[in-house]
């Protein structure tokens, strides 16, 4: 269902991403999303063959 079909009385902008350069102010690190991926489907491959 598209956003504008909802019926919301605020508009929204048609292209918005969430940004985590403000987690740099707090000294939190953040993992590239790819290799967080990797190592997460690694895991679960290895979880999924030992069940």
């Amino acid at each position: 269902m598209p956003t504008k079909e909802y019926g919301l009385k605020t508009p929204r902008p048609l292209y918005s991403v969430l940004s985590n350069k403000k987690l740099n102010n707090f000294d939190i690190k953040t993992r590239n999303w790819k290799e967080a991926l990797q190592e997460y489907l690694k895991k679960e491959c290895v979880d999924r063959n030992e069940n």
